[in-house]
């Protein structure tokens, strides 16, 4: 009888596993969608030529594959629109969203009816999938990037493999009423503008006033005098690559007369800097400028000496900034914490600073002796990037202090936590057209941006001034295209600073070699190459099995802690049907041990 029972068990267990595969309802295998699989493609926001409150939007499948809508949000940032989407749609197919009732578009029948207005003035829409994850957003915060409200001309989606929050992606419909669920127009043509001239008798509005051959023109004119030819100015072109190579705080003698300022010229020419400055950003502030016929030979050096700059490098925290005569910034270098006594802060190769014992003023740096010579005791403090926890740490560690001491201490102007979080140097399409640097804002609070800037460190040196007005949201991305900055990111060996407004270096990067197709990523307080672009969104680091996973040994796998966080994520990020397989495959050998345990207890008793 025990032998019939355990039979009936080695039948019932798969029957069981089966069962519960089968009871897990469709709803549970919808899987995560990626950025921009699906979009929103066109907005009527003001309506159409028979009302103004017949508003519509238009979603449009980028991928090769329906999407079911159910669980995804279409909502504004303000409130005032909010949109559950249910249905299906299809491969590279539109989806209709229709105001009130379905009579806003008569011809057209509706996907979807929602409730709720377009403010005139702009919004900001937000699309998440059923898992909550932003896949598309307009940010037409200060206005809408397209459309027009006399004409009813709709805002169209020009690149939809770009994000919706920047403004190159739009443009006004070419006819009023758009292109509802069909293929989006080729924008607005421009009109030629008139452009005033002489008016002369040849019957047209030269002079652009709505007149024409008005005040006599027709007459023979008496001939014009000849012009006196203006001496053309041409303008002066100031080198780049000119840098602040290496500065001492804290001399072992005397700050008044051994502190010192280096600067390198890169370029294979003799570079005059007559009117250039450098300046110190922290304490009582100074500006130096350099006096006529000050040069930089090719690939040489510069000393400025305080008894000749009057500068003060402050030992507790300090920051320099080089500027060419048009007060554009050139280089800066900044120390947050207390300088080494007798030890320079220098470039490295790389481009980053780091303490030296080896002081060299008008030659090379070197470090070596540096790593040689210090002590366990007293680590060499380096320029690195705080993780998010210490940032958070940190931060909540600042705060506590400054409500202590809040009548003696003003908050800082520009907050920490603004970073350089992924970069794509080397895309699989045109750099031109493709590359893309992407801003990360750490805080629990907006942050404006107005008056940063980005700089990339080889080759043709290129500013980027974030323009007035620009915000980052808190836990947001900020992606700025190649087409925006203008800054064009080298393949084989660049680099990226990011600076605030008071000249002080918020965040930098550099890499060499860059993969085709993968973006450089900010994973922890570390960067790495991953094959999985996420512009706007959190970064996705890709494993590999030498370094992050673990490595062999005899006999066994390793697996560090960083490649169980890689792994992890993966499983995090991996679809549903594939951990529904895994809670079969465990339930199966749970089932196959029972059964080997009753065999045994029969086989005991």
């Amino acid at each position: 009888m025990k032998i019939i029972h355990s039979k009936i068990i080695l039948i019932l267990l798969p029957l069981f596993c089966i069962i519960f595969l089968g009871l897990i309802s469709p709803s549970e295998r919808i899987q995560a969608a990626n950025s921009l699989d699906l979009v929103i493609n066109e907005i009527a926001w003001m309506g159409t030529q028979t009302a103004f409150q017949d508003e519509w939007i238009e979603l449009y499948n980028n991928t090769d594959s329906e999407i079911n809508l159910d669980g995804w949000l279409l909502q504004s940032q303000d409130g005032t629109l909010e949109i559950n989407l249910t249905g299906i749609i299809q491969a590279h197919s539109f989806y209709l969203l229709e105001r009130t009732d379905d009579t806003t578009l008569p011809d057209i029948a509706a996907d979807q009816i929602y409730t709720g207005a377009l403010g005139n003035d702009g919004e900001y829409l937000k699309l998440f999938d059923a898992q909550s994850n932003l896949v598309d957003e307009a940010n037409c915060n200060d206005g809408w990037f397209g459309g027009d409200n006399s004409t009813k001309q709709t805002m169209e989606r020009k690149i939809p493999a770009l994000s919706g929050a920047v403004f190159e992606s739009w443009q006004t419909s070419q006819n009023p009423g758009g292109t509802p669920k069909s293929q989006n127009s080729a924008g607005q043509p421009s009109e030629p503008a008139c452009e005033p001239t002489t008016e002369i008798c040849d019957s047209m509005d030269n002079d652009c006033n709505g007149q024409i051959d008005e005040n006599d023109v027709c007459k023979t004119p008496e001939p014009p005098p000849e012009p006196n030819p203006q001496p053309t100015e041409t303008p002066i072109v100031y080198p780049v690559d000119i840098f602040i190579n290496e500065f001492l705080p804290s001399p072992e003698g005397s700050d008044a007369e051994e502190e010192f300022i280096e600067f390198f010229n890169s370029n294979p020419n003799l570079v005059d800097i007559f009117g250039w400055k450098v300046e110190d950003t922290q304490g009582a502030t100074k500006v130096y400028t350099f006096s006529q016929g000050t040069t930089i030979s090719a690939y040489g050096f510069f000393v400025l000496k305080r008894p000749d700059s009057q500068i003060v490098l402050n030992n507790e925290g300090e920051g320099l900034v080089l500027k060419n005569p048009l007060g554009n910034i050139i280089h800066s270098a900044s120390f947050p914490e207390e300088a080494f006594q007798g030890q320079s802060f220098a470039k490295k190769d790389d481009g980053i600073f780091s303490w030296t014992l080896r002081l060299t003023p008008g030659a090379k740096n070197i470090f070596e002796i540096l790593q040689e010579t210090q002590s366990e005791s007293q680590p060499i403090p380096q320029v690195k990037y705080p993780s998010e926890e210490s940032f958070k740490e940190k931060t909540k560690s600042q705060t506590s202090q400054e409500n202590e001491n809040q009548e003696e201490k003003e908050p800082s102007s520009y907050p920490l936590g603004i970073l350089l979080n992924e970069i794509l140097p080397s895309p699989g399409g045109p750099d031109e057209d493709e590359e893309w640097i992407e801003i990360f804002n750490q805080n629990n609070f907006m942050v404006d941006l107005s008056g940063w800037q980005i700089q990339d460190t080889k080759g043709k040196i290129k500013f980027y001034t974030l323009p007035q007005g620009t915000q980052i949201g808190s836990q947001e991305f900020l992606v700025l295209s190649r087409l925006t900055t203008k800054i064009t990111l080298n393949n084989d060996d660049d680099g990226l600073i990011l600076i605030q407004p008071d000249n002080n270096i918020a965040d930098q990067v550099s890499y060499n070699k860059a993969p085709t197709g993968s973006s450089y990523n900010r994973i922890g307080s570390d960067w790495a190459w991953s094959d999985t672009l996420t512009p706007g969104s959190n970064n996705v680091a890709t494993v590999q099995a030498s370094e992050e996973i673990g490595e062999e040994t005899e006999g066994s796998f390793i697996i560090s802690g960083k490649g169980l966080a890689a792994l992890g994520k993966q499983l995090q990020n991996s679809s549903r049907p594939l951990f529904v397989l895994l809670i079969a495959l465990i339930l199966a050998i749970a089932s196959g041990i029972i059964v080997l345990l009753i065999k045994k207890r029969i086989k005991s008793s």
